[in-house]
């Protein structure tokens, strides 16, 4: 049996746990001051907010617990993921698989591509990404930029030209 997932809006009692997803995502963030950390989180969210709009912003939760966090951009001709972030004890079990596998899903059936990018250095991810269909755009020194078309003869066609 599949385990319940839920994504909702952030609430202001989010506030703590999203930190705690901020510092655990890159290695290293746990040894800086608590203050630092604060005052990146807010202008990471500000910044995300200005360039690709607050309500695509949600908390994922697995078994009720709040697990994670999605920020996709729907747009005219693709969603734009522009983050997913799991904590350390939720990570290597499926679920950014299923999250991103909903993403996909739902981009087929509205005919959008899924565009994103990732870190190089972030081997598990890109590894799901690359299982999930996404093939690289562009190549940067630190990010790659990766697009996944969505399902359609056009689209096939795409592909293999």
């Amino acid at each position: 049996m599949e385990r319940a997932l839920r994504l909702r809006t952030p609430e202001d009692r989010d506030s703590g746990f999203l930190l705690d997803l901020f510092t655990s995502a890159a290695p290293g963030r746990e040894f800086l001051p608590t203050s630092l950390l604060e005052m990146q989180q807010r202008a990471q969210h500000q910044q995300w907010s200005e360039l690709w709009g607050g309500s695509g912003n949600v908390i994922v939760e697995f078994d009720g617990v709040p697990a994670g966090r999605i920020w996709t951009a729907w747009g005219t001709r693709d969603i734009r993921l522009v983050d997913i972030a799991l904590l350390p004890a939720f990570r290597g079990a499926g679920l950014g698989g299923r999250l991103l596998g909903s993403i996909c899903e739902a981009a087929d059936i509205a005919g959008l591509d899924v565009r994103l990018a990732v870190a190089r250095d972030n081997t598990g991810a890109l590894a799901l990404y690359q299982r999930s269909g996404f093939v690289a755009e562009e190549a940067g020194a630190v990010f790659l930029s990766l697009r996944r078309w969505h399902e359609s003869t056009s689209a096939q066609a795409h592909r293999t030209s």
